[in-house]
């Protein structure tokens, strides 16, 4: 019974590192992690579609489409009707290809110092684009600058 349970965990953490992109579970990439001020931001080893990221307002998050770039700004409340879902970044990142042939986890999301502003980071190409968030003006939210390699 014992070895039909190890053989079961075995094969169940194999095929784990299969769905991640690898046979071998030794080799079975690891979550990248950012600390932040006691905040830990995970990237997921199997990238899902869309991830939820914390901010520092412990009111807000932002959801990114993963396979897109599209991120959302996603306010909740306890008690009242404050409740939205609001895009920050609208349009699909990717031309080149179709939404539907695009692979999930293209896209991660940084945080930086200032918490309305993250760094949205095209891990195919390496692009990163500064976006922000607010509580305030909508008009305030999306892309703020693509930065650009310098003095090349």
């Amino acid at each position: 019974m014992k070895r039909l349970l190890t053989t079961i965990l075995s094969l169940s953490f194999a095929l784990a590192g299969y769905a991640c992109g690898t046979s071998d579970n030794s080799t079975a990439p690891e979550g990248n992690s950012t600390t932040i001020e006691n905040s830990q931001y995970t990237h997921p080893q199997c990238p899902a579609r869309y991830v939820m990221y914390p901010t520092e307002n412990i009111w807000n998050f932002l959801e990114l489409d993963t396979r897109t770039g599209r991120v959302w700004q996603v306010q909740f409340v306890i008690n009242g009707d404050n409740r939205f879902k609001s895009r920050i970044v609208s349009s699909c990142l990717d031309w080149e290809e179709s939404e539907a042939d695009a692979p999930d986890g293209r896209f991660a999301l940084y945080p930086t110092q200032n918490i309305y502003t993250f760094l949205l980071v095209d891990q195919r190409d390496g692009d990163v684009l500064q976006i922000q968030w607010t509580t305030d003006d909508e008009s305030l939210s999306g892309i703020v600058a693509e930065i650009k390699e310098y003095g090349f």
